[in-house]
């Protein structure tokens, strides 16, 4: 007998916890557990308690030493990649968060508008900055549905990012 532990898919997330909008998250907080400090905080504190700390009385293990655990899932569809495939929507405060992170993100990858605008601008001189949008005012908007512009790209490497920053943080 195996034991296969999910660590987030069925935990929902509650304003005791500190979780602003917890439980309208849904289930597993899809994506914005791969993101948020605040869950993501959560979700380390979870598994160090259940796999580290809490050891079996009968064993005298803990589950990360148990050879009766098999496999310990940390998210499944949670990803922004899935997300973003599917068109999602973000609840504002936390699309607001996203959104500041991509920036401060572009801000260290290219540091001006003007450079922004260039990698941003296809070979026949079309530039997908939107009216409005500047990265010196904290405006660029993440690519809505993936696809194959400067836009598209940054975001994909954004999301990257974030989820080997999520993966770092739970390991």
């Amino acid at each position: 007998i195996y034991v296969y532990l999910d660590l987030l898919d069925y935990r929902t997330f509650w304003p005791e916890e500190g979780v602003q909008d917890g439980p309208q998250l849904g289930r597993g907080a899809k994506p914005y557990a791969v993101f948020d400090p605040k869950l993501i905080d959560l979700q380390a504190q979870y598994a160090r308690e259940l796999l580290l700390e809490h050891v079996n009385p009968l064993t005298g293990r803990c589950y990360a030493e148990d050879p009766a655990v098999l496999f310990i899932e940390l998210c499944d569809e949670n990803g922004l990649f899935r997300w973003w495939r599917h068109g999602g929507k973000l609840l504002s405060d936390y699309d607001r968060q996203l959104h500041h992170r991509f920036n401060a993100w572009l801000q260290q990858r290219y540091g001006d508008d003007a450079t922004l605008r260039q990698a941003w601008t296809d070979a026949l001189g079309r530039c997908c900055l939107r009216p409005g949008e500047s990265l010196e005012k904290g405006t660029v908007r993440l690519a809505t549905t993936p696809g194959g512009s400067g836009r598209h790209t940054d975001t994909a490497l954004f999301f990257a990012e974030l989820h080997r920053k999520y993966f770092d943080a739970l390991k």
